[in-house]
């Protein structure tokens, strides 16, 4: 029930029952829940920072998964800045080395990046 509730992010919830039953949860295991939640809470507030760092740190794992995860993340913020109007644009050119890592992988979604490809 109390992995259920931290998974549901219902940690408070979860601690109650913890504190009530006597039940002793190990740090280890309650620690990807806690990160989820904090990672969930920043991208209700629009801030894809705390998943990005996640993404890179767990780079090795998603790619061993297959997973576009951390490009598409990259993507998104990368979208972000542009859409964040002239005075963001430096700030967009410097940010799109992060695609770096994945130009073999993803050409053809980076081509489909806004004013990527563009004669410069």
């Amino acid at each position: 029930i109390v992995e259920h509730l931290y998974r549901q992010g219902m940690l408070s919830v979860a601690e109650d029952l913890c504190q009530e039953s006597g039940v002793v949860i190990d740090m280890s295991m309650k620690q990807p829940f806690l990160e989820l939640n904090r990672i969930l809470e920043a991208l209700r507030m629009q801030d894809l920072r705390p998943a990005l760092e996640w993404a890179v740190t767990n780079r090795q794992r998603l790619l061993d998964l297959n997973s576009t995860l951390e490009f598409k993340l990259h993507r998104l913020y990368f979208i972000s800045l542009l859409n964040g109007g002239i005075t963001n644009q430096l700030e967009a050119l410097q940010y799109a080395r992060h695609f770096q890592p994945f130009a073999s992988q993803h050409q053809r979604g980076r081509d489909r990046l806004p004013g990527w490809g563009l004669p410069g």
